[in-house]
This record gives C-alpha cells, sequence and structure tokens, in this order.
C-alpha cells in the first residue's frame, strides 16, 4: 500500500518499502527509483505521502537511488538496499537546558550524533519501546515526563515545554480512565489492562491509531483501598460507568488484552445489555476463564512478563540487586516516582493480580451479539486455537483470528499494534 502511493508520485519511477531494524528500535523507510531526467527532494516525497497515508504508514526517511538492486534472478535484493542516515536537514539548536537534555537523551537512545530542536523522535526512527528509554534517561536527569506525550508531541523543543510546566507529574497515570489522548475527530477506544491492572502498556497504540480518542481502563484499587468487587463483572460495570462519562452514546470501540480481553467482552455485553451498539471488540490473548494468565500463579512472573504487563521495556531494568529491586527501580525511572512510590504501586499491582486471578476462575461469561476480532500467542499456543475458541460459546458471530510469534507477555509490540488497528477499521482476518 505504502509502495502503491509512492509509485503514484510524480517523478518517482519505482519504489520499495521496508522496515530497517536498529538497535535502537525499527524505522519505516522508503526507497524511490525517479525518472528520467527528474530529480526528487526526499523531503517533499516525505511531505506528499503524509498527505496520503495516515501517520502510522509514512515513511521515517526517503533514499533517493539510481535504480534498486537486483540479485542474479532479477529479484529485488533487500539485504543490498543502502542503509538511511537518521539525521535532519534542517537544524534548530537547543537553547534552554531542558531542552538540550532532551535532544542529548533522543541522540543517545537513537544513536544519533546531532538532535535539533524540532526533529521527530519517530522521524529519527524511534518506536513505543524506545519511547519508554526516553522517558527513563530523562528521569535520570532530573526532568520528568508522562509517556504519552511521546506520542502528541515528540520534538524537543516539544516535549521540553510539556516538561518545565509540568504540575504533580508523580501522581499521574494511576486514574481509572487514563487519557492516553484525548483529541480527535473520530470516536475514542477504550483499551482494558491486562492482569497486573495497569493500561500503560497501550500507550504505543496511539501511533498507529490518527484522530481517534484513545483512553485506557485501569483498576481502581490503586487509588481506591475499599474497592472490593466480587466479580469481573462488578469490575467491568466500573469501567462501563467511566466510558460513558466520556461517551454517553455508542458505538463503542474496546480492546482487552489477557484479562482485561475478558473485561472488555464484559463490557461490551452490558453495553448491549443497555441498548447500546458495540461496533468492535478486540481480544489479544485472553481467554474466557483463568486461563487469562498463562503462567502458574504470579509467584511465577519474571521481570521480563511483569514490565510486559505494564508497557515497559525489559532493558530498563539494571542488572544490580535483587530483580524485584530492579523492577521498582525501571518503574521508577521510567514513570517519574520516587522509589517508595514505585515499591507501593507495583505491591498493589499484584496484590490486584492475585485479586482478579481468583475473580477470573469464577468468571461466567454472557454472550456477545456481534463479531469477535483475536490475536492469539503463537508462540505459547503451537496450535493458534485453544486461546480464540474458548470464546465461541460466548460469542453468537465470528472470531476473527490472527496468529503471531510472540508470547503472552510479548504482545504489546507493533505488530499487534498494526492488527488491532486493522481490526478497529474493520480489516481482521477471518479464522472461524
Amino acid at each position: 500500500e505504502i509502495e502503491a502511493v509512492l509509485d503514484a508520485l510524480a517523478g518517482v519511477a519505482r519504489s520499495v518499502a521496508t522496515v530497517f531494524r536498529r538497535e535502537s528500535g525499527d524505522a519505516l523507510i522508503g526507497y524511490v527509483v525517479p525518472t528520467a531526467d527528474v530529480e526528487i527532494d526526499p523531503d517533499e516525497v516525505v511531505a506528499s505521502v503524509r498527505g496520503l497515508l495516515p501517520s502510522y504508514m509514512v515513511p521515517s526517511r526517503v533514499v533517493v537511488l539510481d535504480e534498486l538492486p537486483l540479485n542474479a534472478s532479477g529479484k529485488l535484493d533487500r539485504g543490498a538496499l543502502p542503509t538511511p542516515v537518521f539525521e535532519t536537514d534542517s537544524f534548530r539548536a537547543p537553547r534552554t537546558e531542558t531542552q538540550q537534555i532532551v535532544a542529548a537523551v533522543f541522540g543517545e537512545v537513537l544513536g544519533v550524533e546531532r538532535v535539533g530542536l524540532d526533529d521527530n523522535f519517530f522521524a529519527l526512527g524511534g518506536n513505543s519501546l524506545s519511547a519508554t528509554r526516553i522517558v527513563s534517561g530523562l528521569a535520570a536527569q532530573g526532568r520528568l515526563m508522562k509517556l504519552q506525550w511521546m506520542f502528541v508531541d515528540p520534538t524537543p523543543a516539544g516535549l521540553a515545554a510539556r516538561i518545565d510546566g509540568a504540575v504533580g507529574i508523580s501522581t499521574a497515570g494511576t486514574d481509572v480512565l487514563l487519557p492516553i489522548r484525548t483529541t480527535g475527530s473520530g470516536r475514542p477506544v477504550f483499551c482494558v489492562h491486562p492482569i497486573v491492572g495497569l493500561a500503560w502498556c497501550y500507550v504505543g497504540l496511539a501511533q498507529y491509531i490518527d484522530d481517534r480518542p484513545l483512553y485506557g481502563l485501569q483498576t481502581p484499587a490503586l487509588r481506591e483501598p475499599d474497592f472490593d468487587p466480587h466479580s469481573l463483572r462488578d469490575i467491568a460495570g466500573r469501567y462501563v460507568d467511566e466510558i460513558r462519562k466520556v461517551a454517553p452514546e455508542g458505538p463503542y470501540d474496546l480492546v482487552g488484552w489477557s484479562l482485561g480481553g475478558a473485561l472488555a467482552h464484559e463490557i461490551a455485553v452490558q453495553l448491549q445489555a443497555d441498548g447500546a451498539d458495540v461496533a468492535s471488540l478486540v481480544l489479544i490473548d485472553s481467554y474466557s476463564n483463568a486461563e487469562a494468565v498463562t503462567v502458574e500463579g504470579l509467584d511465577a512472573l519474571t521481570s521480563r512478563e511483569l514490565l510486559g504487563g505494564i508497557g515497559l521495556d525489559p532493558a530498563t531494568i539494571d542488572s544490580q540487586g535483587e530483580e524485584s529491586t530492579g523492577i521498582v527501580r525501571a518503574v521508577s525511572r521510567t514513570y517519574g516516582v520516587s522509589v517508595e512510590d514505585a515499591e507501593a504501586l507495583v505491591t498493589k499491582l499484584l496484590a490486584n493480580a492475585n485479586r482478579d486471578m481468583r475473580l477470573a476462575e469464577r468468571n461466567e461469561p454472557g454472550i456477545f451479539r456481534g463479531d469477535i476480532d483475536f490475536v492469539t500467542a503463537g508462540h505459547d499456543d503451537r496450535t493458534g486455537e485453544r486461546a480464540m475458541s474458548s470464546w465461541f460459546p460466548f460469542v453468537t458471530g465470528r472470531v476473527n483470528n490472527t496468529v503471531v510469534s510472540e508470547t503472552h507477555w510479548q504482545m504489546m509490540s507493533p505488530e499487534i499494534f498494526a492488527i488491532v488497528r486493522d481490526a478497529l477499521a474493520g480489516k481482521g482476518d477471518s479464522s472461524k
């Protein structure tokens, strides 16, 4: 689809779009060959594509070639495509101390020598995982920011202005309704937390969904000590109330990963019972019963799994001390909270997960009237059917399944975000 748009541009004879993999993260690159006697400006190509495709399909860089490399069979040799240069042509030097710190952290994480005030993090090759490293790096420099800012104003100038004007950031991010993005002309998308109780893991989805508000739903237990639900149905009912505050009327679009899938399904059932229209229900490696968590008891969770459920890159854990200490330090650095607050947060999350596991064991799903778009963690389930088939008795329509080569705790990756985007656009693959 990207190549078709590039090929249709004036002066382009042939094009290739590919993902360039680098240590700091993957970047989408376009290579174009101009027609005879035509000089192509890469920046103008990017600007033209930006007006024709959503942001997640716009190449970070366009490289102009005299010809595309071919192998002995005359086919494209992708391995011979030249390495793109990740730096901008125009440069406005950072001036304030915060601007200089943000630019320096950009350069360190992305491997770019010179970063200017107007350089876009994602255009430099960043992605949702490396964004968490930016937040962590800034926290180490005494500059605290919200991860979702990276998907709203991802330049040193924009981030520095937000950081210098931030107030009370240490308490942000644990409300029941997490506003990942509040603007957009389309209807909002609501994403339900996995077993750990936080919806921070969905922040990266904002990069893939254009012009639509995006909200996460998180456990009330973090802010309300007396919150004591007796079933998943009780929790879902509370989330319905929160959703109605933002969108009193449907249609509604719901996404849930792990336990969040069971909760999203119950939310959809309750909304339909109230006469509302649920346009889409996307479940990510979720079971209709207690198997929503694919490990035997939460004591078996590794640091990678816990951080994956929160939305952090495991690389943020330092190698010194106990694993639990490393998790606390990673949460502290990345989300700009004190070590004491991070430790209290992790303790609450584990207690919440244990409680919700017990509720999941007794879960009795209702019937959802419609289709479900499903994503299966194929690394854990070679059949690709166990999780999705558990929903067959609880849906009147189809279960459209996509299998990916990931584990249950690695399901917040760019590949999955792209699948969710397609499902919300009504393009899910069918398997039932």
